[in-house]
């Protein structure tokens, strides 16, 4: 009875092992045929590019030989002295003023009453305040001391947990012209009331 167990296994064993062998040797001529069948045929032309119309030649025209000289013969002052006058005709050099010539940050384009404090973050050791744009902006950006916001040249000088501390420089315009006047604002963390002082 165990001669003729153990040999019925050994038929189905070797049974198992012809079929796993059978399915490991598939037949892949037909495959390889087709390959290279692919490979002896001709490639498809690609379609040229259209062509790329000229680019107008355009000559420069100067009446001087070198279009620079006049600002090279300027000095700096003069030049920035211009500009100042074009910018602002009524700014007086006897009173404060503030720096028009620096490059403006993000918040300078919103009225400082338009704007959210959201809240504050510490990050290795300094606090930054969280200001939104107004509402149909919704961004909001991460502000420190000595960084601007406001129309009137609004500086931060102290950010704490529940408010910013902001210098602005407002016009006061007389008969002799413009001066500016330093003016202290609190802003407090929106909630929901009033948040500025």
């Amino acid at each position: 009875m165990n001669l003729s167990s153990s040999f019925i296994r050994l038929i189905l064993l070797s049974i198992s092992c012809a079929v796993l062998a059978a399915c490991a040797q598939k037949d892949l001529s037909d495959l390889e045929a087709h390959v290279e069948k692919i490979k002896k045929e001709e490639p498809m032309p690609l379609t040229p590019l259209p062509p790329f119309p000229p680019e107008p030649v355009v000559l420069f025209q100067c009446e001087k030989d070198n279009p620079f000289e006049n600002f090279n013969k300027t000095s700096a002052e003069d030049f920035n002295k211009k500009l100042a006058e074009h910018r602002d005709d009524k700014r007086r050099d006897d009173c404060g003023q503030p720096d028009i010539y620096r490059n403006k940050q993000a918040l300078e384009k919103f009225p400082l009453d338009s704007l959210l404090i959201v809240g504050t973050i510490t990050i290795n050791g300094e606090i930054f305040g969280l200001v939104q744009e107004p509402k149909e902006k919704h961004m909001i950006h991460k502000i420190r001391v000595n960084d601007w916001l406001g129309e009137n040249y609004g500086k931060i000088v102290a950010i704490t947990e529940r408010q910013i501390d902001v210098i602005e420089m407002v016009p006061v315009e007389d008969e002799m012209g413009i001066c500016y006047q330093q003016q202290m604002r609190k802003l407090f963390i929106d909630d929901g009331n009033k948040n500025q002082s």
